[in-house]
């Protein structure tokens, strides 16, 4: 009854029912790409899908978690002048409408204008605090697949493994080449887990430090700016 129950769920990772004579043929005659992939269980696939997942957000952090994103040089220009006119209202309207953080934690600083500087600096950094979190929520998907992909990975090898030493105690023909080849194909699953999982937390440690430093920029900037700001003419009303 165990045996039925691992030969099933070990079916599910590794569907072709002639895996451990055809997949160790096709390795040991030399498989070409196209021998592989056929051989290839969803197990693989997810993996494939996870490198992509990876790969797109890695993107993304190239593009996003600098400090020129967060702070784009226009916005930072434009609010300057506003904060010299005095022109706050202006000022709020325009981070209002746009989305980075610079604009976001500035808009959160203006709200609290006219009530004194301490306000304001508490409004700056709790903003930034709150941007800082949803900037590196992307971060923690990065984490996960580093986590969880090595664990796909060894699943369909012992279920792969499971399934080819069956296959070799019905045939009974004790070819130790064949199996060979079989354990190695499904080793491919643990390999394939350790080539998504080690980028993945590559860059996991890599943005974080980076998203960090970028943040701490940002706020540099933030309250250099706001700091010029004459909290002692504000009236209370503004």
């Amino acid at each position: 009854m165990r045996r039925a129950l691992f030969i099933s769920l070990s079916a599910a990772f590794l569907p072709s029912p002639a895996f451990a004579q055809d997949g160790s043929a096709a390795l040991a005659g030399g498989a070409t790409l196209g021998d592989f992939l056929g051989h290839a269980g969803p197990v693989f696939w997810i993996c494939v899908l996870l490198a992509a997942v990876v790969t797109a957000l890695a993107v993304e952090g190239f593009l996003k978690w600098r400090f020129r994103a967060l702070v784009p040089a226009e916005e930072q220009a434009q609010l300057a002048a506003f904060l010299a006119a005095g022109a706050y209202m202006e000022a709020w309207e325009y981070c209002r409408a746009r989305r980075s953080f610079f604009s976001a934690v500035a808009a959160a600083g203006l709200e609290r204008m006219g009530r004194g500087r301490d306000a304001v600096e508490f409004a700056l950094e709790d903003a930034a605090i709150e941007q800082a979190v949803l900037l590196r929520t992307p971060l923690h998907y990065l984490s996960a697949i580093g986590v969880v992909a090595p664990m796909i990975g060894l699943a369909g090898t012992v279920l792969g493994m499971i399934r080819a030493l069956a296959a070799m105690a019905q045939s009974g023909t004790g070819d130790y080449a064949a199996l060979s080849g079989a354990i190695g194909q499904v080793l491919v699953s643990t390999e394939a887990g350790l080539a998504v999982a080690i980028p993945a937390f590559g860059f996991y440690y890599f943005f974080k430090a980076r998203a960090q430093v970028a943040v701490l920029q940002a706020e540099r900037v933030l309250f250099a700016l706001f700091d010029q700001v004459p909290y002692e003419s504000l009236g209370s009303s503004q």
